[in-house]
């Protein structure tokens, strides 16, 4: 029992001793937890106060900052204005800015100018073939006029000995692209030229050589080239209008006659020379006057109108006869099916011209009746045509009859009925020969040997074509239709340009035409042609 008292007793000792070291262990943490929260909230509350001060400080010294700016910009706007108000000698006299401000670029004075690097180096490239054929067209037509005037008792020959346009090209000092539509462009180029042109011109008179010489051309103008018009086929361009916008800015040269005399070096002549250009090139260069430069046919246009014709469709025939006998009556396209709709419908169309094509009401009936005016411009060489289509734009069938026996000015106001056969289409789609292209080695008799054999395959399909059109006029003649032949019935009628009293009466019923005289010409009412017919 005494040994279990000290046991129980030293436990006890040990478990106090424990204890009070753990409550002196949590009194300690729990003193510095509280010491720590209130040095926390102190350290917080006094970020939070600084970060307040520092924004607002800021905020203050950025307007400061942005208000001195825009002082300081006033003062110097300011003093600015009272600088340029002063008058600042210039360093250069006035007739030097004006000779230099003739050398700068017109993109450099002008924002509508825009640069011509481009041009330029497509230029670089294509003078030498420029030089070549210019002077080659200029020798070709130039020297047959002057062999014409000059007397042939005195001068035995005259013509160019040296034509060149020197290897210089022109350079495009600026560009400017003037409104244009999809049928022409015009641009504005200013051009410099310091050539190293070289003509002599030469004439021997009773034997002696008389040569005159123009050299070393330089020239500044500003150009206008008008490219007109703009069509669909290879080269796309029919032809070039070019103007001078102005006098030229600077013309100078060198002009040697006989005895080697330079006609430029002697007095007066800078006065001369732009007396000259003003009287002489003026008139036939500046614009409005223009030289134009054909590059197709008719400049790539439709031949000139010398009346129009009148067409009114009255019906057609026979739309029904698709067979004979079983078999086809020949109005069939390789790999097509026959002639002959079947309640299918189906259209026609007329024109004298590619640009302006009447399409018909589309009928679906064996003898339709349409009884539609058109009206087409014509001359004696055009043809009409008259086309019979599919809904789906397939050509069954065309009938082609020129205007040279109709479009006679004799037949004015008269009426032909023509019942238009629509016939196979084969013969009058056969294409042109095509031109030759001469071998590599080919001589001079080979080349013209081609061209005659291109001549005359061109001359016999024309022929051909001729011959076809004059047959289907023939049969268009007839009083009746052709049996198992599609027809379309018209009446035509020409009118004349400028057919006077006759000509404003066929031309009253056109819906749009106003005004078929001139700019200026008077308009004849009805009781002045009363007047008229009274007075005759």
């Amino acid at each position: 029992r005494v040994s279990a008292m000290s046991a129980l007793g030293i436990v006890t000792g040990a478990f106090g001793t424990v204890w009070s070291v753990v409550a002196t262990v949590l009194r300690g943490l729990f003193g510095f937890l509280n010491d720590f929260k209130a040095a926390a909230s102190v350290a917080i509350f006094g970020w939070c106060v600084g970060l307040f001060v520092g924004t607002v400080i800021v905020r203050h010294w950025r307007r400061a900052v942005a208000r001195l700016e825009r002082e300081s910009a006033r003062k110097l706007a300011a003093e600015g204005v009272k600088s340029r108000r002063k008058d600042i000698p210039n360093p250069l006299p006035p007739d030097v800015i004006e000779v230099a401000l003739k050398h700068i670029p017109r993109w450099a004075r002008d924002p509508d100018w825009n640069r011509a690097a481009f041009l330029n180096r497509v230029l670089d490239a294509l003078w030498p073939h420029v030089d070549t054929s210019v002077c080659e067209v200029v020798r070709d037509s130039v020297e047959p006029i002057l062999r014409d005037l000059v007397p042939r008792n005195i001068v035995h020959w005259i013509g160019f000995e040296k034509l060149t346009l020197g290897p210089t090209p022109p350079t495009i000092g600026g560009v400017k692209v003037l409104g244009s539509s999809s049928d022409d462009v015009v641009l504005e180029l200013e051009l410099q030229w310091a050539s190293g042109a070289d003509f002599v011109l030469a004439a021997y008179v009773f034997g002696v050589r008389v040569p005159v010489r123009l050299s070393d051309v330089q020239l500044v103008a500003a150009v206008r080239v008008h490219f007109t018009p703009l069509v669909d086929e290879l080269p796309c361009l029919g032809g070039l209008e070019v103007s001078l916008l102005g006098m030229p800015d600077h013309l100078d040269l060198a002009a040697v006659v006989p005895p080697g005399v330079d006609l430029m070096a002697l007095p007066a002549m800078d006065v001369l020379l732009p007396w000259i250009l003003r009287k002489i090139i003026g008139p036939m260069f500046v614009y409005p006057s223009r030289m134009i430069i054909p590059i197709m046919d008719n400049s790539g246009l439709e031949p000139h109108a010398t009346g129009m014709i009148k067409v009114r469709v009255r019906g057609g025939y026979n739309m029904h006869k698709r067979r004979k006998d079983g078999k086809a009556t020949g109005l069939v396209l390789p790999g097509s099916k026959l002639i002959g709709f079947g309640g299918e419908r189906y259209q026609v169309r007329l024109y004298t011209r590619e640009q302006r094509k009447v399409m018909l009401k589309s009928k679906s009936r064996d003898e339709p009746t349409w009884d539609e005016l058109h009206y087409f411009l014509a001359n004696p060489e055009s043809t009409l045509h008259c086309i019979l289509l599919t809904m789906n734009m397939r050509e069954l069938g065309r009938c082609e009859i020129p205007m040279r026996l109709l479009c006679d000015p004799s037949r004015e106001g008269k009426t032909a009925n023509l019942h238009l056969p629509i016939e196979d289409p084969t013969p009058f789609h056969e294409p042109e020969p095509e031109p030759p292209v001469p071998p590599k080695r080919a001589t001079a008799a080979d080349i013209e040997r081609l061209n005659k054999e291109y001549a005359l395959a061109m001359k016999n399909h024309r022929e051909k074509l001729a011959r076809l059109r004059l047959e289907q006029l023939a049969k268009a003649k007839l009083p009746e239709p052709r049996p198992n032949t599609p027809t379309v019935a018209i009446d035509l009628e020409y009118v004349p340009i400028g057919a006077g009293k006759s000509r404003r009466t066929s031309l009253a019923g056109i819906a749009g035409i106003t005004s078929v005289a001139s700019p200026g010409a008077k308009t004849v009412s009805g009781e002045e042609e009363e007047e008229e017919e009274e007075e005759e």
